[in-house]
């Protein structure tokens, strides 16, 4: 059972008392058809009729989400938005707030969890697709920016030495969950180095945060993040390998 990860495509969250009927005048596909089971295909039109972009649309009790190729990210939502006048409708771009992953077969997979498969035809043939929340990676991004900071207030009151995570517990910037050489926390597993400081070269140290499970439907996220002493923001790679100092800066 093939699985493919479409997770840099573009995630709309649609919410609202109208959206239902905004969307249905946006999209060849009757979107009151769509529900908690079903991943609908639709095109979006333009004013002459011709295609704008063709999306997925799911439907839940209070919203309904559509996916769509990364290549709409900075178009599709501003084009929508562009028609709701009056309407009770708010558009929200979720892209990095979740993952989506499709597999193709006659049923759906069973997984020890209470994942929701929505049927989809997504490359000719029948497939199942589901968004997973990428929470995990705000949460690895924020302890990343968090100990940067607790590196510069510890090494301003150790005459220039750095923490380690033991350090960092015992001086009250960390909790118990990072005890250990690599904590886990929110999915994510935390490393750290600390060089001392020599005659030659100054103190130093780095921290990587990477993925428990990297890939997948029980991915617990897709980035990996990297920081040290030298640099002023966090690095990060959607490749499956630990971020490093040349990487771009999130």
């Amino acid at each position: 059972m093939p699985l493919f990860d479409l997770s840099k495509r573009l995630k709309l969250r649609m919410t609202g008392a109208d959206r239902v009927r905004f969307l249905n005048g946006q999209v060849t596909n009757d979107v009151r058809k769509a529900n908690a089971n079903l991943s609908m295909p639709a095109c979006v039109l333009n004013a002459k009729g011709k295609i704008d972009a063709l999306i997925f649309i799911n439907g839940g009790e209070e919203e309904l989400s559509i996916d769509a190729d990364d290549d709409q990210r900075h178009t599709l939502a501003q084009r929508l938005e562009r028609y709701v006048i009056a309407d009770d409708v708010t558009i929200e771009d979720v892209t990095e707030k979740f993952s989506l992953f499709h597999v193709t077969g006659e049923t759906a997979p069973t997984l020890p969890n209470e994942t929701n498969w929505r049927r989809a035809k997504r490359f000719g043939s029948i497939g199942w697709a589901v968004m997973v929340k990428s929470g995990n990676e705000s949460a690895a991004q924020q302890t990343l920016d968090n100990i940067r900071k607790f590196q510069i207030d510890y090494a301003g009151k150790h005459q220039g030495k750095f923490a380690t995570f033991a350090d960092l517990i015992q001086s009250g910037h960390l909790d118990e969950r990072f005890a250990g050489e690599a904590p886990v926390v929110n999915g994510y597993i935390f490393t750290m180095r600390v060089d001392e400081r020599t005659t030659s070269k100054p103190a130093f140290y780095t921290v990587n945060a990477d993925p428990q499970v990297a890939t997948g439907v029980q991915a617990t996220g897709n980035r990996h993040f990297y920081t040290d002493s030298s640099l002023g923001t966090i690095k990060s790679t959607d490749e499956n390998r630990p971020a490093k100092a040349d990487d771009p800066s999130i």
